[in-house]
Formats: C-alpha cells, sequence, structure tokens
C-alpha cells in the first residue's frame, strides 16, 4: 500500500511542479532551445532579461504564449550588465544592510518598464537570483 501512495504523491508533486527556464535574452542560441522547449510543451514558461531582450524576439515570444498558454516572467536582474555591481559586492551590502533601496527599486521599475514596452504586457510573473 506504502507503494501506491507514493506513487500518488510523486505524481501529484509531478503535476503541481511548474518548468521555467531562466536567463531568456542573454543568448540567441539558448533562446532558440527554449522556443523551441516552449512551442513543444516541455516547459511551462521562460524568465526573461528584458533589458537584453531585442522588441523583434520579444514578439516572437509572446506569439508563442498566446498559442501555446505558457507563461513568460521577467528576470529581475541587479548582477548582469553594464550598470549592475557584482555579486560580490550584493551580497557582501545586503549583510551589512547597506542596499541602495531607492536604486533597486528604479532598477525594477525601469525593467518592468522595458518588459512592457518590448512585449505590450506585464510579466506573468517576476523572479531572479
Amino acid at each position: 500500500m506504502n507503494q501506491i501512495n507514493n506513487m500518488h504523491f510523486t505524481e501529484s508533486i509531478h503535476d503541481s511542479v511548474i518548468k521555467i527556464a531562466d536567463d531568456f535574452g542573454i543568448d540567441g542560441e539558448h533562446d532558440s532551445v527554449m522556443i523551441g522547449l516552449l512551442k513543444k510543451n516541455k516547459i511551462d514558461g521562460v524568465s526573461v532579461f528584458s533589458e537584453f531582450i531585442h522588441a523583434s524576439c520579444a514578439h516572437d515570444i509572446a506569439k508563442v504564449r498566446s498559442e501555446n498558454n505558457v507563461q513568460i516572467g521577467m528576470h529581475f536582474n541587479l548582477t548582469h550588465g553594464d550598470s549592475c555591481i557584482d555579486v560580490s559586492s550584493l551580497l557582501a551590502k545586503a549583510i551589512l544592510r547597506k542596499i541602495d533601496k531607492i536604486k533597486i527599486l528604479n532598477s525594477l521599475n525601469d525593467q518592468l518598464q522595458a518588459f512592457e514596452r518590448k512585449f505590450g504586457f506585464m510579466p506573468d510573473f517576476i523572479d531572479g537570483h
């Protein structure tokens, strides 16, 4: 009986897991792979670097979203690109509680605006690392 209960438990966990690929927009080759996975319903969504993705690619992935019922989220970014701080500095500032909250809020707003401008809608979710 335990084996049957474990099997149902495992199936219910598997059915409730949402598979999201992140860092979309950082590399064209990886983006193509992710689009293919979305079209085949192998993943449930992607998390996009809104400041890196080109508008034409945003249009392509928005089309996949409408045809395949997948999610497009924004990958909130503080550590990649020219205007970002390195991870070590970010962690040190976080530990010392010296993060510039206004700078973080402005960055979040800028990235949300870039996402909406490129996609024409707000993200289905926001994540980051």
